[in-house]
C-alpha cells in the first residue's frame, strides 16, 4: 500500500511553462542545480495532497478528498491526505530556493488549506522569491477564506471545468450544503 500512497512531486522552472523532468533539463534552461539527487527525486512526478471525492483507497476504505468536516454520506470519514503537510512544505521550500514552481494537486477543503499553509510559510521564509507562481491543481472545494488567501498569496488555481460536469452528479450527496463552496470559478 505504501506505493499507492507515496507522495509525488512536480516542479516547473519559474518563468517556463514546460515541466522539468530531470536535473539535466533544469541545467539546459541555464540554471545550476546544486543538489542533483534531490532535484531528480522531486521532479519525477507531482505533489498530491489528497484524492478525489469519490475515490477510495484500497488500503484504507476511506474516501479520498481530505475535508475539514466529515462527508455528508459517510459521517465517520473526512478523507485522506496522501502527502504529509511537512513534505508539501519541504517541496515548496526547495522550489523557492532553486527557482522552481510547484503545482500541488488538492481537491478537498482541508487539503487546499494545508497546501496554502505550506505555500504561505515558504513565501514568508523566502521574501526575496520573485513571482513564484505556485499553483493548486483542481482546487475544487474551497472555503471562502481560502479563496481570499489564494488571491493574497498570488497562488494560481488550476481548475478544470470538466470536473463540475463529472463530479456534479454526486458532489451534493457527498458534501451536502458545503457543495456551495465547490467549483468557485468566478470567485477565483
Amino acid at each position: 500500500c505504501i506505493d499507492e500512497l507515496a507522495d509525488e512531486v512536480g516542479l516547473a522552472h519559474a518563468g517556463h511553462s514546460p515541466e522539468v523532468h530531470d536535473h539535466r533539463a533544469a541545467e539546459d534552461l541555464g540554471h545550476h542545480v546544486p543538489d542533483r539527487d534531490r532535484i531528480a527525486e522531486l521532479v519525477d512526478d507531482r505533489v498530491d495532497a489528497d484524492e478525489s471525492l469519490l475515490q477510495q483507497s484500497p488500503c484504507t476504505l476511506e474516501a479520498g478528498a481530505a475535508l475539514l468536516e466529515p462527508y455528508s454520506d459517510d459521517p465517520g470519514n473526512s478523507g485522506l491526505l496522501v502527502t504529509p503537510p511537512e513534505e508539501i512544505l519541504e517541496a515548496a521550500r526547495f522550489a523557492l530556493a532553486h527557482g522552481f514552481q510547484v503545482g500541488t494537486h488538492a481537491i478537498g477543503d482541508r487539503a487546499n488549506r494545508i497546501v496554502l499553509d505550506a505555500y504561505e510559510t515558504s513565501f514568508r521564509e523566502s521574501p526575496g522569491a520573485k513571482d513564484p507562481r505556485f499553483r493548486i491543481e483542481h482546487a475544487q472545494h474551497l472555503r471562502p477564506a481560502e479563496v481570499a488567501r489564494m488571491a493574497a498569496l498570488g497562488v494560481v488555481a488550476s481548475m478544470q471545468p470538466y470536473h463540475v460536469a463529472d463530479d456534479g452528479r454526486w458532489a451534493g450527496k457527498r458534501l451536502g450544503s458545503r457543495v456551495t463552496d465547490s467549483y468557485v470559478f468566478r470567485s477565483l
